[in-house]
């Protein structure tokens, strides 16, 4: 299996089975970096979903297949960079099967405030709800604020418009809201 391709096939799997036996952490790493790959690919698809058909090459099955294997290729190239998805994953599949996990990256010029990622806190809500937003707001009590939960491109508005205003208007005024009840030291959205 080569190390800028994602197991896809039986061989390519059972040799990264192969290395998990005899070197568990760089099985862990490989593993880790082709998720990145594979989500690195999805948000290339979704992107261009976004975009608007120009006419130019659409109409054929080979401009979508070209565009597919660019897209792979960008999304290959993305991937294992320093600091990036893959070794966030990697630091976390570690943890989780009991291997010491590796060194967190240094964040050179980056704000040293936001390297413990032990400080870090997923929650699955929706952002329209005022109420579980409001109270997850008051428990944190955040400093910074960065909003980019929205649904993106024009094209998805004018398939689903009710679910665009949901995200994207009713979310959007629902933090301002939490916002303005207690101000942040700073906010970015986009």
């Amino acid at each position: 299996m080569s190390s800028n391709g994602v197991a896809i096939d039986q061989r390519s799997l059972d040799s990264l089975r192969f290395r998990a036996n005899t070197d568990p952490k760089a099985a862990v790493k490989e593993a880790a970096r082709q998720f990145e790959a594979l989500f690195m690919n999805e948000l290339m698809k979704s992107m261009r979903s976004t975009t608007l058909d120009s006419g130019l090459m659409e109409g054929g099955g080979g401009g979508e297949l070209a565009t597919g294997m660019l897209d792979q290729q960008f999304a290959t190239q993305l991937t294992g960079m320093k600091g990036g998805l893959s070794e966030a994953i990697t630091r976390q599949l570690e943890r989780q099967m009991g291997m010491a996990p590796g060194p967190i990256p240094a964040m050179r010029g980056a704000n040293p405030v936001l390297a413990p990622l032990d400080k870090f806190r997923f929650v699955q809500a929706d952002i329209a709800d005022a109420t579980a937003f409001g109270g997850l707001y008051d428990h944190f009590k955040p400093d910074y604020v960065v909003h980019l939960g929205a649904q993106a491109g024009v094209r998805y508005s004018l398939e689903n418009p009710a679910a665009y205003v949901h995200s994207n208007l009713l979310g959007f005024t629902t933090v301002l809201e939490a916002c303005r009840r207690r101000p942040p030291k700073h906010i970015v959205f986009a």
